[in-house]
C-alpha cells in the first residue's frame, strides 16, 4: 500500500468510528431523539438537556472511546509517521460531527477529539482539560469550556514542543470546533446559551 493509499484508509476507517451516532442511540432507548430537542446536537451536553445524567455519561464514554479508538489504531497502522494518531483523531471528530447514518448531523466533536488526544498525546490532553474546566467553572457553560480547549490546542502543543504537523492539525481541528459551535457562539453573544444542567431548552 502506497503512503497515499495509508493515509486514506486511515481517514475512511477513522471517519466510520467516528460517525457511529452514540448519543443517538443512548437516547433511543429512552424514547428520545436529541436531534428534536435542546442545541439539537447528538453530544453528551445536549443528552444530558433532554434525557438525564446517565445516557449523558454513557454518550460521554462511547463518543471519547470512538476516538481513542481510531487514534490507537492510527498509532499502529503500517506506514505512516507518528502524526497519525493525532490524524485519526481529526478523521474521527469529522465523522462524528458529519455522521452519514444522520444524514450529516452530529455532535460538536469535543469528546470524540478527547478520546483522541488520550492516546495521540496524554500531555496535551491533560492541559486542554484544565482549560475547559476553567472556561466551564467560570461561565458555567459547555460550550465556552470547549470553545477554550480547542482554540488552546495548537498553543497547548506549541508549548509542549510537537512536531509542526501536529500543530497544523491541531489548528485545523481548532477551526472545525468553533465552525461546529457556531450555533452556541450565537446564542452566546444574545445571552441565550444554557447554564450546565438545564434541559429542554428549544435552542435552534
Amino acid at each position: 500500500m502506497t503512503p497515499a493509499a495509508a493515509w486514506a484508509t486511515l481517514a475512511a476507517t477513522a471517519f466510520a468510528l467516528g460517525s457511529i451516532p452514540s448519543g443517538v442511540l443512548v437516547a433511543r432507548r429512552a424514547g428520545a431523539d436529541p436531534r428534536r430537542a435542546g442545541s439539537r446536537s447528538t453530544g453528551a451536553t445536549n443528552v444530558l438537556r433532554v434525557v438525564g445524567a446517565t445516557a449523558a455519561a454513557a454518550t460521554l464514554a462511547l463518543d471519547f472511546g470512538k476516538g481513542a479508538v481510531a487514534a490507537w489504531l492510527a498509532a499502529r497502522w503500517p506506514g505512516l509517521d507518528p502524526a497519525a494518531p493525532l490524524f485519526g483523531t481529526l478523521a474521527a471528530a469529522c465523522g462524528h460531527a458529519w455522521s452519514p447514518w444522520l444524514r450529516g448531523q452530529g455532535g460538536k466533536g469535543i469528546a470524540t477529539s478527547a478520546g483522541g488526544l488520550a492516546i495521540a498525546d496524554p500531555a496535551a490532553l491533560a492541559i486542554s482539560t484544565a482549560l475547559f474546566a476553567a472556561g466551564v467553572g467560570v461561565s458555567r457553560r459547555v460550550s465556552v469550556g470547549s470553545l477554550i480547549a480547542a482554540a488552546g490546542l495548537p498553543a497547548v502543543l506549541a508549548a509542549l514542543g510537537r512536531p509542526r504537523r501536529d500543530l497544523a492539525l491541531a489548528i485545523l481541528l481548532a477551526v472545525l470546533v468553533v465552525f461546529w459551535h457556531r450555533s452556541n457562539l450565537r446564542r452566546l453573544l444574545r445571552g441565550q446559551e444554557p447554564v450546565v444542567g438545564a434541559r429542554g431548552r428549544e435552542d435552534r
